[in-house]
């Protein structure tokens, strides 16, 4: 099934996200750059347990352990895109 000449629906990927508006990192011809402001998200949550317990007058026994989970998200390449790396 053909929709007819011209461009078809699917051309939309090929479409830039906008205008550069910068000239910091191009030639100010044929490239440019984009400067915007990207969340970055970032928790850090880390655990710490100990136990002690003395099994005689002389003897002791110990536990110790850590557990860490940290999340940060990089920034994003360009305004419309997800980030780029989830840690």
């Amino acid at each position: 099934m053909s929709s007819g000449p011209g461009i078809s629906s699917g051309a939309s990927v090929f479409e830039p996200t906008s205008a550069a508006h910068g000239n910091q990192l191009g030639d100010g011809y044929n490239f440019g750059s984009y400067a915007f402001s990207s969340p970055s998200p970032q928790k850090l949550s880390t655990y710490i347990a100990k136990m002690d317990y003395n099994l005689s007058a002389r003897q002791r026994l110990f536990v110790r352990g850590n557990l860490q989970y940290d999340t940060t998200v990089g920034a994003k390449q360009y305004p419309t895109s997800q980030a780029n790396s989830t840690r």
